[in-house]
């Protein structure tokens, strides 16, 4: 029974209870992207009970990693719209965004201003990485601010 239980947790987050997997080895840990980015183990159960509230998100972006990308357009991504709008959160629907970010010109040694049109409803992995960024952004900024940290300061470092 002890060999189950190892197995089954060993891809876990070093956070009690936390719902995601480990990606982050922290000394001799290995957690999830927002603990990683909480220093103060203290406020780690905040993360944990912002992550446990919207479990039933990570559960969708874990099954939308394994749609048939042919079934995604049209479909499927109607479908995570209608879900995510029936547990309040209209804002996280796969939608078309636009993304910015500077680039440096490599001929002119300028930086300029690249953007692009994401299209979230033809991609599952693009509305993936959007709304699981959004969740531990979420996450992050909540365990901060609990702890009267500036918020902008976690995520920030995280993402370096």
């Amino acid at each position: 029974m002890s060999d189950q239980l190892t197995d089954a947790n060993a891809f876990a987050c070093y956070a009690v209870g936390c719902p995601c997997w480990a990606v982050h080895k922290r000394g001799a840990h290995w957690m999830c992207v927002p603990h990683a980015a909480i220093d103060d183990p203290r406020a780690w159960p905040q993360v944990t009970a912002h992550l446990r509230a919207h479990f039933w998100l990570i559960k969708a972006l874990a099954r939308a990693q394994h749609i048939d990308p042919h079934k995604w357009p049209g479909g499927a991504s109607a479908d995570a719209a209608a879900f995510v709008s029936r547990h309040g959160r209209s804002d996280l629907a796969p939608t078309r965004c636009q993304v910015s970010r500077m680039i440096r010109d490599r001929l002119t040694g300028q930086d300029v201003t690249q953007s692009r049109t994401l299209d979230e409803t033809a991609s599952a992995a693009l509305w993936v990485n959007r709304v699981r960024g959004a969740l531990y952004d979420e996450a992050i900024k909540a365990a901060s601010e609990k702890a009267g940290r500036p918020a902008d300061h976690a995520a920030q470092e995280y993402q370096a």
